[in-house]
């Protein structure tokens, strides 16, 4: 099962909620720990009660943490929401930029 990932970081957000555009908000990304830690929970109570079975929680959003942080490190650049087009490409659900330069959320 994957937890959610830094919704609050994602370029809609971004562009929607965030005070200048590039700081992830906070008060989603919360309340992505807050569900992660109860899938995390249940995970763990189902491998208790199913013995037959196994389920493994893949934590989505410590894997994306680094790039969402320093995407310049990666050879990343992430959606500045506040430019005409990128505005456009977020809003219809595309990203600009080349597959191996973009952040895709």
């Amino acid at each position: 099962m994957i937890g959610l990932g830094q919704i609050g970081c994602s370029p809609s957000e971004l562009a929607q909620n965030s005070p200048d555009g590039r700081t992830c908000v906070q008060r989603i990304n919360s309340a992505n720990q807050i569900f992660n830690d109860k899938l995390r929970s249940l995970v763990a109570q189902f491998n208790g009660n199913t013995p037959d079975a196994r389920f493994i929680y893949i934590n989505a959003y410590g894997i994306f943490q680094d790039l969402i942080t320093r995407p310049a490190a990666f050879g990343k650049y992430p959606v500045n929401p506040f430019n005409a087009l990128s505005l456009l490409a977020v809003l219809y659900g595309c990203l600009l930029g080349t597959p191996s330069e973009s952040i895709y959320y």
